[in-house]
């Protein structure tokens, strides 16, 4: 391509067309924002969503203003006819309301393979996505990824050192990505890092991508993503997702680039282990609850068992900081030693603060426990 200079043109708002999906899905969609796009091209901000159907009627799928997009979307279907081909094209509209367009070129997605959204019970599905690009169907591991902005918050919460904690998850997405050479789906809240995500690890082993505080078709992060073979789905303001799935945790997810699923979630299995009770230090629970600060370190490595429902939690590790509890790491076990639940992380940020006693812990392990304990025995 030879040099283009063209004349700058200050805009009311500006976006992408696509003219038509694909074939099997005869929409045209517009994606624009307020002033100049670039912003939405990196990923960096989030559009708002038009989507035209075959008869041009505009259905809304994000909140969107009353804006005259119908003329851009006319022109976009025009020009599909004259060149007999589905068209990618970037517009702005002048304050006057003049509309330019800057861009035309052939939209270059893949391929895809045609696929039937299944009907699944939705007790089983835990995202249902209407912002997609590609398809393909994918069941195996999961990588949750916080951006940035959003590990430093978490970092904080959990009294970590934030950049410490941000380059530990580069580190554990990149060692992820050489070890599941079968796939797997990354997910973030937002596109913050998606690029530097693409650029320093690349990704190679990546099926597909879900953004659930983030959605956008054309966004250059996404259409790289899906030059790439993996295929996306974006919701809004979903970010509890982030905790409700964890690193290594498998799911199924699937997209015709019409509407995407996200369902059948399940932990990895975790193998039956025993600790061996013999000479382990063991205090009753009343005497566990008279435990309180100063004396954490008395927690280190003993056992607490409430006699009458035969529940235990053994703290096999303990971390500090200037005198406050930082982690807990726990396991929960039957009056037989099995481990009931393995390798939980008790967050200080979420309930051990400064002043909070060791046993108001015991007081939330035990629900859990004895749940655990009863639908073993039935």
């Amino acid at each position: 391509m030879a040099i283009i200079i063209q004349e700058m043109i200050d805009p009311f708002y500006s976006g992408v067309c696509y003219s038509t999906i694909n074939p099997d899905n005869p929409r045209t969609i517009i994606e624009f924002t307020y002033g100049l796009s670039d912003e939405l091209m990196s990923g960096n901000q989030q559009g708002t969503i038009a989507s035209f159907d075959q008869n041009l009627r505009l259905t809304v799928e994000h909140e969107c203003a009353a804006l005259d997009l119908e003329r851009v979307a006319q022109i976009a279907k025009n020009l599909e006819n004259v060149f007999d081909q589905t068209l990618d094209l970037e517009f702005i509209v002048s304050e006057n309301r003049e509309l330019y367009l800057v861009q035309i070129r052939p939209i270059t997605d893949p391929e895809w393979q045609n696929l039937e959204i299944p009907e699944i019970d939705t007790s089983r599905v835990l995202l249902d996505a209407e912002i997609t690009r590609g398809a393909g169907s994918f069941t195996g591991p999961v990588f949750v990824f916080r951006s940035p902005t959003e590990m430093r918050k978490y970092a904080k919460t959990q009294n970590k050192q934030a950049l410490i904690e941000v380059e530990k998850q580069w580190d554990k997405l990149e060692k992820f990505n050489r070890e599941n050479t079968d796939g797997y789906c990354l997910v973030l809240d937002n596109l913050e890092a998606c690029e530097t995500l693409m650029r320093n690890l690349r990704l190679s082993n990546l099926k597909a991508l879900i953004t659930v505080n983030y959605a956008s078709r054309f966004s250059h992060p996404i259409k790289v993503i899906s030059e790439t073979g993996a295929f996306y789905l974006g919701v809004l303001g979903r970010k509890d997702l982030l905790d409700s799935i964890e690193t290594e945790d498998t799911l199924t997810v699937i997209s015709n680039q019409s509407k995407g699923l996200v369902f059948d979630l399940t932990k990895p299995i975790v193998e039956q282990k025993k600790i061996e009770l013999e000479g382990m230090p063991v205090v009753e629970y009343q005497t566990a609850m008279t435990m309180i600060r100063p004396h954490y370190k008395e927690v280190d490595n003993k056992l607490f068992i409430d006699e009458a429902d035969c529940v235990g939690v053994c703290f096999w590790d303990y971390n500090e900081e200037k005198g406050i509890p930082t982690d807990v790491f726990y396991n929960l076990v039957d009056k037989d030693g099995n481990i009931i639940v393995t390798e939980n992380k008790y967050i200080s940020g979420q309930a051990m603060y400064t002043f909070t006693d060791c046993p108001s812990l015991l007081r939330d392990l035990q629900p859990q426990a004895k749940q655990k304990i009863q639908k073993d025995r039935t």
